[in-house]
């Protein structure tokens, strides 16, 4: 029902606009519409927290590296069966942030696994709730306050934050540390914006520390950015590393470099990818391949590099017409960063759901300049939230369970519902590029507390 609700919701957007907005009582209706999604996002926060789901999944992952970190076993690191002061691990995922980062997860070992998974869980929450928060205040600034316009926005980032199932897949996990990341790079896209770039440059590198797959978008934003934000950059990222190593020494840093280069060639599970290109590898590979392979034919990693490279390109293409225009620095400065946190997970072979979090930043863009695009693109970033309903672990497990996915057209059908997402929200940036940077040139990006 919400759903449905939805797509007649982000559909009729331009009628409203078109008419010139909605009458007091309308917009009473669509304040309370807002506030309603809101206590459902607070409730099924709440309900996510309690439903002890997920202790042997990430949050395994998690307290596993604190306990290694408390007991001194830093080189076991990356050993997903190291026995942690000789006990068994809570679970046998591989660990991929930086060595250092363990010790973030250090003081959850102090406490049963139980208790450290409501506490990881909250911290997870509170980490949405702010991101989510932060990022509305910045965009409702381009609607004037007491207006028609803004109501909507709120009811509509509301409601797409709601039914972006990405957010609320980390509860299936036993929480995750997206939440975080997406907090420090919408921090960092508000400072880099404004041209704090010691600031910005401190959450991009707090950031790959804890998620290196992060790292291409430091070195694009690197390439399209003041020499400020250069030297911050290699400043900080110098001492972090070196810090790093003064303290846990050579050796577990390179463990993860080996771990982190025999991953990339891996041949990961279809239908748990939700990369936009996701979907080509089942279109070339049979249910047979997936048994037998252990990495990806050359051909075809190629083809699907080639294509994540030429979205890319396009991308690139935005900033580098929108860079030849005279609109106000700290718009172009908005688009580069938003663009860097982009490129990496479009980069990555494999994308998780919960890594498309991110994602909402250019959707909600859209949302709050709605007005400078056509029905048509309201109806496809209407199709991503609604095919974000395969984002979420729990349903896609039932599917799973459901029909077991004994065809090659049940393996290649599912991959590619997970694929929508990413795709309908980069389609709709690429094909409506025109009116996309144009919003950019909205009056108010000159002033100074839209950053």
């Amino acid at each position: 029902m919400v759903v449905g609700f939805g797509i007649n919701f982000f559909a009729g957007l331009p009628g409203l606009a078109l008419r010139g907005g909605l009458n007091l009582t309308k917009i009473t209706f669509t304040r309370w519409a807002g506030l309603f999604f809101v206590t459902l996002i607070v409730a099924g926060s709440i309900a996510g927290i309690m439903v002890p789901r997920g202790i042997g999944l990430d949050f395994a992952n998690f307290y596993d590296a604190g306990q290694k970190a408390l007991s001194g076993q830093i080189g076991d690191l990356y050993d997903p069966f190291a026995l942690i002061d000789g006990q068994e691990p809570l679970g046998h995922m591989a660990f991929f942030s930086l060595p250092v980062t363990s010790y973030f997860y250090a003081p959850f070992a102090g406490f049963s696994p139980y208790t450290s998974l409501i506490l990881f869980k909250i911290i997870s929450t509170l980490c949405i709730w702010s991101a989510l928060i932060v990022l509305y205040l910045h965009l409702r600034k381009f609607s004037e306050p007491g207006t028609a316009e803004r109501t909507i926005f709120f009811a509509g980032f509301a409601l797409a934050a709601l039914m972006f199932q990405p957010f609320w897949t980390i509860y299936q996990v036993g929480g995750q540390t997206t939440p975080l990341v997406m907090l420090l790079l919408i921090v960092g896209l508000l400072k880099f914006s404004n041209r704090a770039f010691w600031w910005a440059a401190a959450c991009y590198v707090l950031v790959i520390l804890i998620k290196p797959v992060f790292a291409p978008g430091l070195a694009f934003l690197f390439l399209f950015s003041d020499n400020r934000f250069r030297v911050a950059s290699v400043v900080l990222s110098a001492l972090a590393a070196l810090g790093s190593f003064a303290l846990l020494g050579w050796d577990v840093h390179m463990t993860l470099l080996q771990q982190l280069a025999h991953e990339s060639g891996q041949l990961a599970t279809p239908y748990y990818n939700s990369n936009m290109f996701g979907w080509v590898e089942p279109a070339f590979l049979n249910l047979t391949d997936y048994e037998n392979l252990s990495a990806l034919p050359g051909g075809l990693k190629l083809l699907t590099t080639g294509l994540r490279l030429a979205v890319i390109g396009g991308l690139v293409w935005m900033l580098l017409r929108l860079n030849r225009t005279s609109v106000a620095p700290v718009a172009k400065a908005h688009f580069a960063f938003v663009l860097s946190i982009m490129i990496p997970l479009i980069l990555s072979p494999v994308v998780w759901a919960h890594y498309l979090a991110i994602f909402f930043v250019p959707l909600a863009h859209m949302l709050a300049f709605r007005r400078e695009f056509p029905s048509l693109m309201l109806i496809t970033i209407s199709g991503a939230l609604l095919f974000s309903v395969f984002q979420n672990l729990l349903v896609v497990n039932k599917i799973i369970n459901k029909i077991d996915l004994d065809s090659w057209a049940e393996v290649f059908l599912l991959t590619a519902a997970k694929s929508v997402t990413m795709l309908l929200i980069v389609a709709a940036m690429l094909i409506w590029s025109r009116s996309y940077l144009k919003t950019y040139q909205n009056p108010a990006w000159g002033r100074k507390d839209v950053s």
